[in-house]
């Protein structure tokens, strides 16, 4: 696995669906494992879906375990509520956050190496439009546009699909401040950032042969393969290190903890984050069993 696919997972865009018909599921399959655990304490059960973030629809129906969970439990919870009406809102703080102050530019936060890559890439690219984006936010933007080309549409994510269902009346929970990755974001250096922006250009003609090994990995529930093209990408390259750490490691501790909270309730919740936050030692499910929590992998 090349280092540089790392990018984009850790914008959260990497785990996607290609719309092949290996992703969609006529009802349940007996021998099939999800990418879906049930986490059970005395008072509660969690149910914990690795999340798709860009789909096209032709991926649904989800697999029947998968739904049946959902059905079951009366508490969806997400890593920020989307759909709870303050979108335009938070899109006006997140453009904020994404850009710039004043007069400065992308152009005094960029290594010369990045930007010339970034011009040969883009020559069309007009700074005066992009120029005040932060290297993290076009970094995200360039990444979207790419998926977009495959067809992918975040209004057809696992995330979206269930708030939506969950409107008829499921309680919906937040697992995260909404800023809370924004402001992770911007607490980058600007040697991260660059690092964010260089290898997501680097990545672009690779982007949909490496997509579908992780794809591949997801609807097979294969936790494991996932966990290791994670890890080699960022083994591979220690100076991604903090920002994987910052935003991987320390989140997953979060989460865990807000899970267990959940855990010492009553009732049943289904929770869906980012399928990258479920796998590995430092991954939510290994930080569940570690305190004693009876996981299953369904």
């Amino acid at each position: 696995m090349d280092r540089r696919k790392t990018v984009f997972w850790i914008i959260g865009l990497v785990v996607l669906c290609l719309g092949s018909p290996l992703f969609a599921q006529e009802g349940a399959n007996p021998g099939k494992r999800n990418f879906l655990w049930k986490v059970r304490s005395e008072t509660a059960t969690a149910y914990l879906l690795g999340s798709i973030h860009l789909l096209k629809p032709d991926m649904y129906p989800l697999d029947r375990k998968i739904e049946e969970a959902f059905d079951r439990s009366g508490v969806l919870v997400v890593e920020t509520n989307v759909r709870d009406g303050a979108g335009e809102e938070r899109q006006k703080r997140m453009l904020t956050g994404a850009l710039y102050p004043g007069d400065d530019t992308i152009r005094n936060h960029l290594s010369q190496e990045t930007y010339d890559l970034l011009r040969r890439r883009f020559p069309e690219l007009s700074l005066d439009r992009v120029g005040r984006f932060k290297p993290w936010a076009l970094a995200m933007t360039i990444a979207v546009l790419e998926y977009q080309k495959m067809g992918l549409n975040y209004n057809h994510g696992i995330d979206v699909y269930f708030l939506d269902k969950a409107s008829n009346g499921k309680r919906i929970r937040e697992i995260e401040r909404p800023d809370s990755v924004i402001d992770m974001l911007n607490g980058f250096s600007d040697e991260h950032q660059d690092l964010f922006l260089q290898y997501t250009l680097l990545d672009l003609d690779q982007v949909r042969e490496k997509t579908d090994r992780i794809l591949r990995a997801w609807s097979d529930g294969d936790a494991a393969t996932l966990e290791k093209i994670l890890s080699e990408s960022i083994h591979g390259h220690p100076r991604l290190t903090p920002i994987f750490d910052a935003l991987f490691t320390k989140r997953n501790a979060t989460m865990a903890a807000k899970i267990e909270g959940y855990l010492r309730e009553t009732g049943e919740f289904f929770v869906v984050v980012g399928a990258g936050h479920l796998v590995g030692e430092k991954g939510i499910v290994e930080l569940l069993k570690r305190k004693g929590f009876p996981v299953e992998q369904q």
